[in-house]
């Protein structure tokens, strides 16, 4: 009954551990050694004739490192005490069979992530087992007694899971099956163990950051779709050179052009209505080309200019006065596309 109890009250006690209300983010924050620590528990069984053994209880102490999500090393040391019981043998003898353990293993774990509070696991390994037997017999009125003790290499096999209750802590159980490979009473037993468990994993790693914005650089401006009117230069009457008076307009026009690199234009040359239209005509071509010379010599490329003649097709002012026909002998400058 006192074993029973107490069982009872450590599966009460891993119980409420599990079902504790806990908010984690997810078990695995990055790898990292952890150390743990609870109750366990055991449930014998055995190879020979010695039936009736109860179960034991005892404690666990184990630390590891976690690798990746996936896998983890650990060591484990479990303590259990008084795998006993009252035991008849045959048909006349009678006696007590006290059996402690003290086992140490080294064991793999692999994990099962969830990205949540709960890490299924399966857990696997080696080690070494002390079983330490104490025994009385009574019988036809003789009492004896004696002691034994084994250390053996002992498996251990089984799983559990893990409940994560910060980033670093976490409540685990799991339950494994011991198996010594010979020794002083071939116990094999389940053991069942809980406890608490803190991970010295640092926090987790932040998100590389996105990567910056490409800078682009900005679009040219788009070509001025303008037509340059150089009014101030002025020819001679049927004459096709520049004036002195001229150059500064021309000049300007010259920066406006390297200013608007990616244009091309048009030199179109006109004149008054005196003289005939064949002469006129060859008239305004000869002083759209001087000033397309004049734009070459101030840098600009021959290939951004290009030279028509309109004669006296498209007067701008009245040819019935002086004024006016000297404002029709000029030159224009269109933006090809125009």
């Amino acid at each position: 009954m006192r074993r029973k109890a107490r069982l009872t009250i450590l599966a009460a006690a891993l119980v409420g551990a599990v079902c504790s209300p806990v908010w984690a983010v997810e078990g695995y924050t990055g790898p990292g050694a952890y150390l743990g620590i609870g109750p366990a528990g055991g449930f014998s069984t055995f190879q020979n004739d010695l039936k009736g053994f109860g179960d034991s209880y005892g404690f666990n102490a184990r630390g590891g490192y976690r690798f990746t999500k996936y896998l983890a090393a650990e060591a484990l040391y479990e303590y259990m005490d008084d795998f006993g019981s009252s035991a008849t043998l045959g048909s006349r003898a009678t006696g007590n069979v006290n059996i402690t353990t003290n086992s140490f293993s080294l064991l793999g774990k692999v994990i099962l992530p969830t990205d949540t509070l709960l890490e299924p696991y399966a857990i696997g390994g080696v080690g070494f087992l002390n079983a330490n037997g104490n025994g009385k017999l009574k019988t036809l009125g003789v009492q004896a007694s004696g002691a034994d003790s084994d250390t053996e290499f002992a498996g251990r096999v089984g799983g559990g899971f893990d409940v994560w209750i910060t980033q670093n802590i976490a409540a685990y159980v799991d339950a494994t099956y011991v198996m010594p490979t010979s020794g002083l009473s071939a116990l094999r037993y389940v053991s069942l163990s809980g406890g608490v468990k803190y991970s010295f994993a640092g926090p987790p790693a932040a998100p590389p950051p996105a990567p910056a914005a490409v800078a682009q650089a900005p679009r040219p401006a788009p070509p001025m779709k303008k037509k340059i009117v150089l009014r101030g230069v002025h020819f001679d009457f049927d004459k096709a050179t520049i004036r002195a008076d001229a150059r500064p307009v021309l000049d300007e026009a010259i920066a406006t052009l390297k200013q608007q690199g990616g244009i091309a234009v048009i030199a179109e040359g006109h004149t008054d209505n005196v003289g005939t239209d064949a002469y006129n005509m060859k008239l305004s071509q000869r002083r759209a080309k001087a000033v397309r010379d004049y734009l070459v010599a101030g840098g600009i490329s021959p290939r951004r200019i290009a030279v028509e003649g309109f004669g006296e097709s498209h007067p701008v002012a009245s040819n019935d006065t002086a004024d006016g026909r000297a404002q029709n002998r000029r030159v224009e400058l269109r933006v090809r596309g125009d």
